[in-house]
């Protein structure tokens, strides 16, 4: 005998302008909460500091973050705590992410997600392509820097040996 299909599903499809609505409720909000991150009612608990917080060094030239998991600038609480410590240092803000052809056990799936993540940083940041060694400050000689994750460490080892 001939087996039934099963019937497909039927996805209800988000109305573009209750989407829109939404996305721009989101960002009106986000602009209300303060015309600078320096404004922002901070929540000191969301960041968990792994080290002593050194002073920085006199001739420091910019705050370098280091993008990896929260491939955002929005509602990112890390890149909002380096750019409020570059804001009160009056210093740059450098934001670093390197794209590498194959991470971890990441799909296709992963990385299209990623990208689209990616592009919005780029609305907000100014984007320069090429290796981490050749278009990071010269200045940044010993950062002090902190990843869950060994192979990033391992980056930061060859990069700043």
């Amino acid at each position: 005998g001939t087996e039934a299909l099963p019937a497909k599903k039927k996805f209800k499809s988000l109305d573009d302008a209750r989407t829109r609505s939404l996305a721009e409720t989101v960002k009106e909000g986000r602009l209300s909460a303060g015309a600078s991150v320096a404004d922002f009612p901070y929540n000191k608990k969301r960041v968990r500091l792994i080290s002593p917080a050194p002073d920085l060094k006199e001739g420091t030239r910019g705050i370098l973050y280091w993008m990896s998991r929260d491939q955002r600038v929005q509602d990112n609480w890390a890149f909002l705590y380096a750019q409020r410590l570059a804001l009160k240092q009056c210093l740059p803000l450098h934001v670093c992410f390197c794209l590498v052809p194959k991470f971890l056990d990441a799909t296709i799936r992963h990385f299209g997600f990623m990208l689209r993540g990616l592009e919005e940083v780029t609305e907000v940041c100014l984007v320069k392509r090429g290796e981490p060694g050749t278009l990071l400050p010269s200045a940044l000689v010993s950062p002090s820097l902190f990843s869950p994750c060994s192979r990033i460490r391992s980056w930061w080892s060859l990069l700043f040996a």
